[in-house]
């Protein structure tokens, strides 16, 4: 069951923006709709999504009944962002959610009742710096003295310095303007900016839909960026709940990998796209996977870094490593 909850009141808990985000086939991990196998539901919980790419995966196992495979009644409330989908999970309004390591880093050591349960996909160049038209950067050098829009102390920021350290420059170079993730787009359209942050879908839309625009970053400058499945005390304290939410999680997976169109079409009714060829791009850079590789956590201590050099936290690296609930997640693994 699917419900919209416009909370466009409700504060976001970090700065940034990730926004950062169907029904054919068989279900190989023994889910889909109707199936007469259904165990008996023996809990019921609530996830918190947002329209986009980075929660396709929740409104697949919505419409398929994957939950309700593995014992759990599932209840999808959509909200406008990732941020307030965050919020929700802190605040008890919701169970289970996603969130970048760009939302999570700045919660950490604050005593937020939540943890993370694997990291659950990874974006791959998904942030890129795009100019405007009658820009021409042949060079990162280029860039310099340029006007360029981002979204500060989040992952568009976060991305930005990287690739702009990786080249050997400061923002103190350039023009460096805070603008909302909303305003980015149109800043570059209007010529505000000359260079600005752009995340999915918004770059795609950006390079294909406004002539003249090119892509600046390279994004190997930060790698993919990973997303983790978090859940609060209701959900990790309770092993029986946890081991089924990760077992609905990977079968939510393996029933996208063989029905990868299911994907494609809820993304674009999400989003609003018409392109199908576009929404097929945009989803072929997020891998699903739940893990706690070594890639995932240093993923996330490396944004911390990030977040202690432009003074947003303090947080100590022991402190992030409370958020991780790996003890949970190699119990699921060794029971598989």
């Amino acid at each position: 069951m699917t419900i919209n909850k416009n909370l466009a009141g409700v504060a976001a808990l970090a700065a940034g923006a990730l926004a950062l985000a169907g029904c054919a086939g068989a279900n190989p991990g023994g889910s889909g709709t109707g199936a007469a196998d259904a165990p008996e539901i023996t809990h019921e919980i609530t996830v918190a999504a947002a329209p986009d790419f980075m929660f396709t995966e929740f409104y697949v196992a919505d419409a398929e009944d994957i939950f309700e495979q593995h014992g759990i009644e599932l209840t999808l409330v959509e909200y406008p962002s990732a941020y307030e989908a965050l919020e929700a999970v802190i605040s008890g309004q919701a169970d289970i959610s996603s969130s970048s390591a760009a939302a999570l880093a700045p919660i950490a050591g604050k005593d937020a009742p939540i943890k993370a349960l694997a990291a659950d996909l990874r974006l791959d160049d998904w942030v890129t710096l795009v100019s405007r038209p009658g820009v021409e950067i042949a060079e990162p050098e280029d860039l310099v003295g340029l006007t360029v829009g981002s979204t500060w102390n989040g992952i568009m920021d976060y991305a930005a310095r990287q690739f702009l350290g990786a080249n050997g420059i400061s923002v103190d170079q350039l023009d460096y303007q805070d603008v909302k993730y909303a305003q980015l787009l149109p800043a570059l359209q209007s010529g505000t900016a000359d260079v600005a942050t752009l995340a999915e879908p918004a770059l795609s839309k950006a390079l294909e839909g406004v002539p003249g625009t090119a892509a600046v970053l390279d994004s190997s400058a930060y790698g993919g960026l990973v997303a983790f499945l978090i859940a609060n005390e209701s959900v990790f304290a309770d092993d029986e709940l946890r081991l089924a939410v990760l077992d609905a999680m990977a079968a939510t997976y393996d029933y996208i990998a063989a029905n990868p169109s299911v994907a494609i079409e809820t993304a674009m009714e999400n989003t609003g796209l018409e392109d199908t060829a576009q929404a097929e791009a945009i989803q072929s850079k997020v891998n699903y996977g739940l893990n706690f590789s070594d890639e995932s956590l240093d993923f996330l201590h490396t944004v911390s870094q990030y977040y202690r050099d432009v003074d947003v936290i303090t947080t100590s690296d022991e402190e992030i490593a409370e958020l991780f609930d790996i003890e949970g997640f190699e119990a699921w693994e060794a029971g598989r």
